[in-house]
């Protein structure tokens, strides 16, 4: 009898230890390792870019999904390559003569992809990612977030070239491949 009562003490204690819930981190929740695509590009003003009528914060939105080919893919040396398949270029502004609204309009370039290598780095939950510029984000999950303040938007208003400062917020995910 005692020792029917100490396997089941046994097996009681395993059970009770293999339903316990695991708090240790789990260190690949927040890898940068992995392809990351453009998810979304909010601008802090609203513009109605794609001239449907509706002024949105989301330039992903007002490009036609333009820059939806955009992808980072960090690899774990801490090198990495960007990679574009398209993007939009030549924004004007215009003055529409009958409604002396002002309207906008773009070309989005499909047919000049381009890779650029990057480096990058990660401490916790941030991480920096430097080409021609440094960008700092945080990762959270399978979402990264970058902020940049002091985004230029270069455009054309009757053959003058105009500067739009805007608060620039683009969020990446992960990918499984």
């Amino acid at each position: 009898m005692k020792t029917k009562k100490t396997i089941l003490m046994i097996v009681t204690v395993i059970a009770l230890y293999s339903c316990e819930k695991n708090n240790e981190l789990d260190p690949t929740e927040n890898s940068i390792e992995g392809v990351w695509k453009f998810q979304s590009l909010f601008l802090e003003n609203k513009y109605d870019i794609n001239g449907d009528g509706v002024a949105t914060k989301d330039l992903m939105l007002e490009t036609n999904n333009c820059l939806q080919n955009q992808t980072y893919e960090f690899l774990s040396n801490g090198t990495g390559v960007f990679n574009s398949v398209s993007y939009f270029d030549k924004i004007e502004l215009l003055i529409n003569s009958s409604t002396n609204k002002l309207e906008y309009s773009f070309e989005c370039v499909t047919d000049d992809p381009y890779s650029e290598l990057i480096s990058w780095s990660q401490t916790d939950n941030n991480i920096v990612i430097e080409d021609d510029i440094k960008l700092k984000g945080v990762i959270s999950g399978s979402t990264i977030t970058i902020v940049i303040d002091n985004f230029v938007i270069e455009s054309e208003r009757n053959g003058n070239i105009i500067d739009v400062n805007e608060t620039l917020t683009l969020v990446l995910t992960k990918q499984n491949i």
